[in-house]
This record gives C-alpha cells, structure tokens and sequence, in this order.
C-alpha cells in the first residue's frame, strides 16, 4: 500500500437487530470506532513507513449482542471536570453498579465525538457498586468527548454513555515594551481564534497613528511594528 490517507465505506444491509452493536477495531492505532447498522459508515486511516500501518490484522470488526445476555455491569454516571491545577488537566469520573466480572476500565477520548483513543486503562475493584476515577492529561484545546469501556473476564465488553467538556483560554492581548523605544510596537496575542483581523494604533488623544491587517494561524502570534 502507498502512503497515504485511505477511506472505509461500510455499507448496512439488513443488520438492524435490538441490541446489536458493531465497532471497527484498529490495532495499530489501539482506536474503537462505531459502525453504523442502519445507513453508510465513512472512516478514514492512514498508512505510513512503519509496516505494522500496513499489517493485514490492523482492522477486524466486533459485533455484539447486548440483549443476548444479561449485562455484567450498569453506570450509572460518568462526568468530566477540569482540574484547577491547570495544565489541561482532566478527570473523568464514572459511578457502577451490577458490577460482575469485570476485568477492567478503559478511558477513551475524541475530538469530534465519533472516533476514540484510549487514554487509560484502570483494573477492576471489587464490589457490586463502585467509584472510579481517571486522569486525562493530555486534553485537547476545545471540545473532549469520552466514553468508558468495560471489559468483561470473557473479553465482552460495554460502553458508556458519551460526555464531553469544553476546555478553553482567555484570548490576551499584550503591547511591549512601556514605554515604546525607537518608536517600534511588540505585539503578542494569545489563544485568539484563528483569521484575519485589522488593527489600529492610537495615541492617547484618540488619534489614528497607523493600522495594519494582519492573519493570526497560532495559539501565540508575535509581530514587531515600527510607528513612523
């Protein structure tokens, strides 16, 4: 195979059953993806240098069946806060209970809500009804969904419900030195949305002294300006 970007197109036929539930596993990039049963399922991958990208058992499809039998755990909440400490951090929180056989919890994050990586994997506790908690530190600017995924000691499995948590910045504004030497401007501006925006310099009577437009592409964008 080229090196390259691919896409999947799996088409449903007559797969609509109650219960039923199909996931695409993908070994290389350790991501679960659901599988629409009822209409088209569009998933892009990409194949590079490393062989394993390319391994004829990177993909395989699971389908299970919820209603066939009983199911060996409930949740009955998950919730993810950002921690004060900062630096991203979040933690996800999930509350169980019919807890039976359960080997262990995998956290998985997406950006977009469709597909997820795990994050963590933490082993089952003991009882019937149980609180777990896990880190994720490396949370993405903007919107994290997650999900838990609950193995069983027979290798089936379940998921949770889908939250998510919106983590942003203050955009800041920051104009250096004070006072200006050699009439020359720094200009920083952080977390701003990305796109093109004008600026206007004016003195402290309100006057116009120059303006500029400028295209801002980076968490921090940094531009000297010389004021004739």
């Amino acid at each position: 195979m080229k090196q390259q970007t691919y896409q999947f197109a799996f088409v449903a036929d007559n797969l609509i059953q109650q219960g039923l539930t199909a996931i695409l596993k993908d070994t290389y990039k350790n991501t679960s993806t659901p599988i629409s049963l009822e209409d088209t399922t569009k998933i892009n991958f990409d194949v590079n240098a490393d062989a394993a990208s390319q391994g004829a058992g990177r993909f395989f499809i699971v389908f299970q069946n919820a209603s066939a039998s009983p199911l060996p755990v409930t949740f009955i909440s998950v919730k993810a806060s950002q921690q004060t400490t900062g630096n991203n951090n979040v933690i996800v929180q999930w509350n169980v209970t019919n807890q039976l056989n359960i080997k262990e919890y995998e956290l998985e994050r997406s950006v977009d809500g469709i597909t997820f990586f795990k994050v963590a994997t933490i082993t089952a506790k003991d009882g019937i009804s149980v609180q777990y908690n896990l880190v994720d530190s490396q949370a993405s600017i903007g919107e994290n969904f997650y999900r838990i995924l609950s193995i069983n000691s027979n290798s089936s499995f379940q998921y949770s419900k889908i939250v998510n948590l919106e983590i942003g910045t203050n955009p800041l504004t920051t104009i250096y030195p004070n006072p200006i030497i050699n009439n020359t401007i720094g200009l920083q501006l952080s977390n701003m949305p990305f796109g093109d925006y004008r600026v206007r310099f004016l003195n402290i009577k309100g006057q116009e002294l120059m303006k500029l437009s400028i295209s801002i592409s980076s968490s921090i964008y940094n531009k000297k300006i010389i004021i004739a």
